[in-house]
């Protein structure tokens, strides 16, 4: 152990009196020296740290052989693959081309409306990736890429979740043990390890980080709380042709936002950043699937609600405060929109959604066990 040794000695100063001066032996100045250099690159050092572990993690699969995993996987690499060929051969028109395709490789003789699907936003993204990936020297063929991106998505989902941990608690540590966590986090590394090409590692990675741009929108002030709400939108809105789970990001963000008038101060352009994020998740409409019909669905009359609060609010608030009597009459309006919601949406949600609300649906042994929402709760699902 290093003892901290103070050496004095007396030096002369001006009107004749002595001033005694402490001298730092080297041992101390070393000590201080690292105790600045991990303050300074201990929590980038960490976070990269956590970075390389969930790759590490998510690459064990791959001793088992370079494939795809489960089903799903090899159904999406052969869509992109044919939205990677459109858009070779005829450039942006090769979207619509693609959108408008019908494959007669599968349900012959009527063949498969591929711009039907719900998830055409995962071949868009992944097609421009990949062509601009080897357009700057990536030798790997469109498979090889395929496997590999979901334990990217895994890597960087380190980040998003460092980003909100910090916002919320204040402090880089606990944020960095958060990204630790979610880097072994089972649940999730099921989902992101290598050859599992579906939505969920894109649309989770893309998603949070939208939930940490909303944070940074809505606490934020001035120009850039604008970018950060029109980004945060792009991207929640994007990520819904992408994962149909994203509905619960939507979710999330819809409670964020209706919660935000009576927990923080409002300015008067709180309904400005609420607009800048939810016109752009009204991006699915561009897609044949969901179409127009996306204007109705049950998240965004959630978002609707919550731009409507936030503009009373944002008009009543005085010195940012909302008047009690104001948050009674908004309390009240929630409460029967979520009475109308009860009564109209149940029929139409799925026990994928009714599970997440209530995990103890799942609790008696399933006879069909093909995907995850079929299996039985357990603790390491609840975590």
């Amino acid at each position: 152990m290093w003892i901290l040794e103070l050496q004095m000695h007396v030096a002369p100063c001006r009107a004749g009196y002595i001033k005694i001066v402490p001298r730092v032996s080297a041992p101390a100045m070393s000590r201080e020296r690292t105790l600045m250099l991990l303050n300074r690159y201990g929590v980038p050092l960490g976070l990269a740290l956590a970075a390389a572990l969930s790759i590490a993690v998510r690459l064990l699969p791959m001793r088992y052989g370079f494939y795809l995993n489960e089903f799903d996987p090899y159904f999406h690499y052969y869509a992109t693959s044919v939205m990677v060929q459109d858009i070779e051969a005829h450039g942006l028109a090769g979207i619509r081309d693609f959108l408008h395709t019908v494959d007669h490789m599968a349900w012959y003789p009527w063949g498969y409306d591929l711009g039907s699907l719900g998830v055409n936003g995962l071949y868009l993204l992944n097609a421009v990736l990949y062509l601009a990936l080897r357009a700057v020297g990536l030798h790997a063929t469109l498979y090889q890429y395929a496997a590999l991106a979901p334990v990217v998505m895994g890597g960087l989902a380190v980040f998003p979740v460092f980003m909100i941990v910090r916002r919320v608690t204040g402090n880089s540590y606990a944020a960095l043990f958060g990204s630790f966590l979610i880097a072994v986090l089972p649940g999730l590394m099921l989902r992101t390890d290598f050859g599992w090409y579906k939505g969920t590692p894109f649309a989770y990675v893309l998603g949070t980080f939208s939930l940490a741009l909303l944070i940074l929108a809505i606490e934020g002030s001035g120009w850039r709380s604008y970018v950060y709400s029109l980004a945060a939108g792009i991207l929640m809105g994007y990520i819904q042709v992408v994962w149909g789970g994203s509905v619960n990001f939507a979710g999330v963000a819809g409670l964020a936002l209706l919660l935000t008038p009576f927990l923080l101060k409002v300015g008067r352009d709180l309904p400005l950043r609420e607009i800048l994020f939810v016109a752009p998740t009204l991006i699915p409409m561009a897609f044949p699937s969901p179409g127009l019909s996306w204007i109705k669905y049950p998240t965004e009359l959630l978002l609707y609600a919550a731009l409507v609060m936030g503009a009373i609010a944002a008009v009543t608030a005085k010195d940012g405060d909302v008047p009690l009597r104001i948050r009674g009459g908004m309390l009240a309006l929630a409460a029967a929109g979520v009475a109308y919601l009860a009564y109209r949406t149940p029929h139409a949600l799925s026990g994928r959604y009714f599970s997440v609300l209530n995990p103890l649906t799942r609790i008696s042994p399933s006879p069909l066990n093909t995907v995850a929402e079929q299996q039985s709760v357990s603790g390491i699902s609840i975590l």
